[in-house]
């Protein structure tokens, strides 16, 4: 790989699965950020590229990744289009956003992993980017689970479409097809080095014992007196006569989810509301959250740093794996841990700058507590949620997840509330009705546009809905027309 090439990376978690481009936001604010520290000239230099490159409709890509505000200066609202055309400016400014990295001087390197729970927006967005003739200079590495991935999924779907095309994903040897390798176990010879490495009498004290840290079976083995530092030989010892009686899982996460269980169990309020905010979390959100300072914080989460489970970084704790944060709690539980829709921004808290951002976090508690959202101020409160967010998914042409979202807020909302909450009712039903058309679900679509008309109260909720209508008329004569 070139010197200069660029090589970011961005995980897929579980949490963010209905959030539209979270991943690619992940990983170009890291890159974004790397050239905001450069020198003056060189900040100048990028800030003519970006510019050239998104031309008038920079506010798209700032609203995705708002670093890029401070290079590139505020930008101006991008003009109403209607959906179709704003899905396609979306991914033409994107690509060109792209294309300005991706150089023969400095390509540029994404690797994305645990693709299983990619949304379907950024999937359909990865496939247009990777087919495009325009887009060269890159290269793209997926990683995904096999066994959390169905042959219907929509994953391998677009693998195999990809592939299909004369200018499909490449793999290593330049070949036009994609190119799926499977990962298989490590080799005994390969975990003998490993250890070896750890267990290594060169090389400072602090630096070993942080390395067996990092190891969940030795640092289990460590904590069972199994394995032990002779501060005296400077050397590891271990008993050879109760190491194989020691039964050990074949996967190691399972080992650390136990180990993860026993912290939580000591710890159940703080380590349960630490894994309803996310698998990365402010330490300053931390705060807010616990109601205690920074250096409490530290304190408290300390046993769970030592063990390796979460990660302290630099302003925030991140989960060493999914799978210990999504540890299962009992549903009182995980109610107490998120906290009520009482005690979530209310909708008006979600305009502009911070508190825009304070609208993705918000989705996390709201999807790990819907199931306990019985009452019906709750009900309206996570209604809304789902309207805002699906419109702000919406303004990012990702349909398929504003089409969750709206489903999600409808779900919530039973006959009795057309009466008493009208205008957030006919707003969720009119909005998925449109993504739905959008995302070539015209039956879905048609059956919604008929029950809007039946149920709309005003001449202008009624145009609305005929709006729609002869939206979809018009398209379902033209596929008609072209077949």
């Amino acid at each position: 790989m070139s010197p200069r090439a660029a090589f970011r990376g961005g995980q897929v978690r579980p949490d963010k699965r209905y959030i539209p481009y979270a991943t690619l936001s992940q990983a170009f604010q890291t890159l974004v950020r790397q050239i905001l520290v450069k020198s003056e000239a060189e900040v100048d230099q990028w800030r003519h590229t970006l510019r050239e490159a998104v031309g008038p409709n920079g506010q798209l890509i700032v609203s995705l990744i708002p670093e890029v505000e401070f290079i590139i200066g505020k930008q101006p609202p991008v003009p109403d289009l209607p959906p179709q055309d704003a899905q396609n400016r979306f991914q033409l400014v994107f690509r060109r956003f792209i294309c300005a990295f991706a150089r023969p001087e400095h390509p540029l390197a994404l690797f994305l992993d645990d693709l299983q729970w990619l949304d379907v927006a950024t999937l359909d967005l990865l496939e247009r980017l990777v087919t495009h003739p325009e887009v060269r200079h890159v290269l793209l590495v997926g990683a995904y689970r096999d066994n959390e991935v169905s042959p219907s999924h929509s994953l391998l779907r677009t693998l195999e479409r990809s592939a299909k095309l004369e200018r499909g994903p490449r793999d290593c040897a330049g070949a036009s097809r994609a190119r799926r390798c499977r990962c298989a176990r490590l080799r005994c010879p390969t975990l003998r080095a490993g250890a070896r490495a750890a267990l290594s009498a060169t090389g400072a004290r602090e630096d070993r014992r942080k390395s067996i840290l990092r190891d969940p079976i030795l640092h289990g083995a460590r904590e069972e007196g199994l394995l032990a530092f002779d501060s005296v030989t400077r050397a590891w010892q271990w008993d050879m006569n109760r190491i194989p009686r020691k039964s050990y899982t074949d996967n190691v996460v399972d080992l650390m989810v136990g180990e993860a269980k026993a912290i939580v169990e000591h710890d159940t309020r703080r380590t349960q509301r630490l894994a309803c905010l996310g698998n990365v979390v402010e330490i300053a959100t931390l705060s807010l959250v616990f109601g205690e300072s920074e250096e409490e914080i530290h304190t408290l989460l300390l046993e769970a740093a030592r063990t390796g489970l979460i990660l302290r970084l630099e302003g925030s704790y991140a989960f060493l794996h999914d799978r210990i944060r999504r540890r299962p709690m009992p549903s009182s539980r995980r109610r107490a841990a998120g906290g009520t829709p009482s005690d979530w921004p209310s909708a008006g808290e979600h305009d502009g700058g911070p508190a825009r951002r304070a609208t993705v976090r918000c989705r996390e508690p709201v999807q790990s507590g819907r199931r306990t959202v019985n009452r019906p101020d709750e009900k309206r409160q996570v209604a809304t949620l789902d309207l805002r967010a699906g419109r702000k998914a919406k303004a990012s042409a990702a349909y398929a997840s504003a089409r969750e979202y709206f489903s999600a807020g409808m779900a919530l909302l039973d006959e009795t509330y057309w009466g008493s909450q009208y205008e957030l009712t006919f707003s969720l039903w009119l909005e998925r009705a449109e993504c739905e058309f959008l995302s070539g679900d015209f039956d879905k679509a048609e059956q919604l546009i008929m029950e809007l008309l039946q149920r709309g109260t005003s001449k202008v909720d009624a145009a609305a809905a005929y709006h729609l209508k002869v939206q979809f008329a018009y398209r379902e004569g033209g596929t008609r027309a072209s077949r």
